[in-house]
C-alpha cells in the first residue's frame, strides 16, 4: 500500500514537471521570439531613418512596414504606421499623397488607442484634411479659370473674325463707291457736254428766229 502510494507521487511529480518544463519552454520560445521581432523592428526604423535622410523615401517606407507587419496592433507598430503618414506627407517626396497619409494617421488613432502619439497624429489629420481640401478648392478654381480663358479665347476668336468680314465688307463697299464716283463722274461729264450741245441747238434756234424776223 506505503508502495503504491509512493509510485503515485513520483508520477505525480513527473508529470507536474513535464507540464512546467513544457510551459517554461513556451514562454521562454515567446520571449526568444518577441525579442527577435523587436531586434528586426529596430534594425527597419534605422534603416528607414537613414533613407528619409538620403530622399529614398520609398526604400524608406518598406522598411516602416516590415515593422508594421510585426506589430499590427502594439507598439511600436504605431510609431512605425506614424512615420509612414509622415512620408506620404513630406513636401520632398515626388510621390507624395496626402490622401495615404491621412489614412495612416486615422490608422494610428482608431488601431492603437493606447499610443501616445494619438493626439498628435490627430493634429496632422485635422491638418492633411484642411490640405486636401484646399487643394480640391484649388483644383477647381483652376478648372474654372480654364474654363474662362477658353471662352474668352473663342469669344476673341469669333470678333476677330467678325472684324475682319466687317473689314472685308468695307473694303467691297469704298470699291463700290469708288466705282460709283467714277460713274458720277461720267454722268457729270454727259450733263456737261448735253448743256453745251442745247446751248449751240438753243444759239441756232434764235438765229433762225432772228434771220425770220429780217425777212
Amino acid at each position: 500500500m506505503g508502495e503504491k502510494q509512493a509510485r503515485k507521487r513520483k508520477y505525480l511529480f513527473f508529470y507536474c514537471t513535464c507540464f512546467l518544463t513544457i510551459l517554461l519552454l513556451g514562454i521562454g520560445c515567446a520571449a526568444t521570439l518577441n525579442f527577435q521581432k523587436r531586434q528586426q523592428s529596430e534594425k527597419s526604423f534605422k534603416k528607414g531613418e537613414k533613407f528619409i535622410i538620403k530622399g529614398e523615401y520609398e526604400e524608406a517606407l518598406i522598411e516602416y512596414e516590415k515593422v508594421l507587419r510585426l506589430f499590427p496592433r502594439v507598439s511600436p507598430g504605431d510609431n512605425a504606421l506614424f512615420h509612414i503618414g509622415l512620408i506620404w506627407l513630406h513636401p520632398d517626396n515626388p510621390q507624395k499623397n496626402y490622401e495615404k497619409s491621412l489614412i495612416s494617421f486615422q490608422r494610428v488613432i482608431h488601431d492603437f488607442s493606447q499610443t501616445g502619439l494619438r493626439e498628435t497624429a490627430k493634429v496632422l489629420s485635422y491638418t492633411v484634411t484642411e490640405l486636401i481640401r484646399s487643394e480640391s478648392d484649388i483644383k477647381k478654381f483652376k478648372e474654372s479659370a480654364d474654363s474662362l480663358q477658353n471662352r474668352l479665347r473663342k469669344e476673341n476668336e469669333e470678333q476677330t473674325k467678325t472684324l475682319k468680314k466687317q473689314m472685308e465688307e468695307l473694303k467691297k463697299l469704298k470699291e463700290r463707291i469708288g466705282k460709283l464716283k467714277g460713274q458720277t463722274g461720267e454722268l457729270k461729264e454727259q450733263l456737261r457736254e448735253l448743256k453745251e450741245i442745247d446751248i449751240v441747238i438753243e444759239e441756232k434756234k434764235r438765229d433762225r428766229d432772228r434771220k425770220r424776223d429780217r425777212e
